[in-house]
């Protein structure tokens, strides 16, 4: 298929029906593309992407979240899969241009059977967003599969699906229709490919469920995933320190200290 609009930029799909022929309607309602695209990347930078990080964004459709990450990245940092082919050449076009691709140096594969290692490297951070709420058991199983070879030991994969009282039956892909699965089902999924697997209770507008799928050996804190944490103040003391080479403390220890900077009037100030 080829693209029906011919003003790509100016064109925000407005009444269009979900899974239209459309580069936003095709990944969703369009009037909640903006929030979805800003949702996955607000995700993402509170797990703690930073723009010299490698992410592979499996879905990435029409680049709803894609572009904002694209943006954000160190140029070719930014990879992704989207079997639509004409989805994603309508979001690269509507969203990044031709000078944004060569300036950022995106890489792309549209390959529609989950081969992740298809690039020939490992990640930081692997976004599967809206994938499994279409997807049967098997192709969510190998998903995982190849995720735990292009996973590192700090990497991390966040990713999206229906929760159900009873697990989705078939092994074909379904869309623009759904899937739902148990709670422990993904869980045992996620195990089978190698992973621990971490639930998050983090809000969605279409009451998708959020889950980590992380090397076993690497330690996630999840009660220090809420939502903007990564921004706040005692983050920012926690990074100075680390940056030089002090020893971890707790952050009821910053903030003692930096009570008594105040009381002294020497407050450390951003730089």
């Amino acid at each position: 298929m080829t693209s029906t609009s011919s003003d790509l930029v100016n064109d925000f799909g407005d009444g269009e029906e979900i899974g239209s022929h459309h580069y936003r309607a095709w990944v969703g309602p369009p009037e909640y593309y903006d929030r979805i695209g800003a949702l996955q990347f607000c995700a993402l930078a509170t797990l703690g992407l930073r723009e010299h990080h490698a992410l592979l964004d499996v879905g990435c459709g029409s680049l709803r979240g894609g572009r904002l990450s694209v943006m954000y990245l160190r140029p070719g940092n930014y990879y992704g899969i989207e079997p639509a082919a004409w989805a994603l050449e309508d979001g690269k076009q509507a969203h990044l241009g031709d000078g944004l691709l060569a300036g950022k140096q995106p890489t792309f594969s549209n390959d529609d059977n989950y081969t992740l290692t298809t690039f020939g490297r490992q990640f930081d951070y692997v976004m599967v967003h809206s994938v499994f709420t279409h997807a049967p058991a098997v192709q969510i199983s190998r998903c995982l599969a190849q995720a735990r070879e292009v996973l590192h030991a700090g990497s991390v994969l966040v990713g999206t699906f229906l929760e159900g009282e009873a697990d989705h039956v078939g092994d074909d892909w379904v869309y623009p229709w759904v899937t739902e699965y148990t709670k422990d089902t993904i869980t045992r999924l996620v195990r089978e490919a190698g992973l621990a697997c971490v639930h998050l209770d983090w809000p969605h507008p279409f009451d998708q469920r959020w889950f980590l799928a992380v090397d076993p050996a690497t330690p996630i804190d999840v009660d220090g995933l809420d939502l903007g944490s990564a921004f706040s103040y005692p983050t920012y003391l926690q990074d100075e320190l680390e940056q030089y080479s002090g020893p971890r403390r707790s952050h009821v220890d910053y903030l003692r200290e930096d009570l008594a900077k105040r009381a002294e009037g020497k407050r450390h100030l951003p730089r």
